[in-house]
């Protein structure tokens, strides 16, 4: 048997920001926190929310997603792709969005020093060190035209939370494994999975 002991969590108000919708978080590596709003402002924090700074530069449309490599931000949009910021959110370049799959970006991540980007049409990848730094790649390899909510890494592989339920992605053959038994959504096939939490790599 297991028992699952419930522990009351109180939420406490924080000093703002006041920009916005909120849309995205990201927890840098210097204990601050940044946020994304729905006016393509981003906000930081260093003291647990109680005061919040806006970064100089802003994007043209809400921020859906954030993640930071090699010391640079980057920032999913909600229809404008994905944007660089070398200098810590003072100026923002847009990345190529003519190749990548989709241009609502919902979810970054970094595996192996190139960018994921998952799309509301499946999910693509820039590796700024390889042959073509500056071009999304496309990994469709049995994932078509489907909205990717969010993505996890797990041991060096990528998981989905699509509208089509939970895919892997094997980042050396290139290819999805679908991940639904068990998460039936009726008729319609397999369920909706809005998020999805990795902890202790499980």
């Amino acid at each position: 048997a297991v028992a699952c002991v419930a522990h009351a969590i109180e939420w406490t108000a924080t000093g703002g920001p006041y920009g916005g919708v909120i849309y995205s978080f990201l927890d840098m590596p210097d204990d601050s926190l940044l946020v994304g709003t729905d006016s393509g402002e981003v906000y930081r924090t260093t003291d647990v929310g109680q005061s919040w700074a806006r970064l100089p530069g802003t994007l043209p449309v809400a921020v859906l997603s954030f993640v930071e490599k090699d010391g640079h931000l980057y920032a999913g949009t909600d229809g404008r792709g994905v944007w660089r910021s070398e200098d810590d959110g003072a100026t923002w370049v847009s990345l190529d969005r003519r190749t990548l799959v989709h241009p609502i970006v919902r979810s970054l991540v970094v595996v192996d020093g190139a960018l994921y980007a998952g799309t509301a049409g499946g999910m693509s990848r820039l590796d700024e060190d390889g042959e073509y730094p500056d071009t999304w790649s496309t990994l469709i390899g049995g994932l078509r035209n489907v909205l990717v909510n969010e993505l996890v890494v797990v041991d060096n592989a990528l998981l989905a939370a699509t509208n089509a339920g939970v895919y892997r992605f094997d980042v050396e053959s290139g290819r999805w494994t679908e991940l639904n038994s068990g998460l039936g959504g009726g008729r319609r096939g397999a369920a909706r999975v809005r998020t999805l939490v990795a902890t202790d790599g499980a």
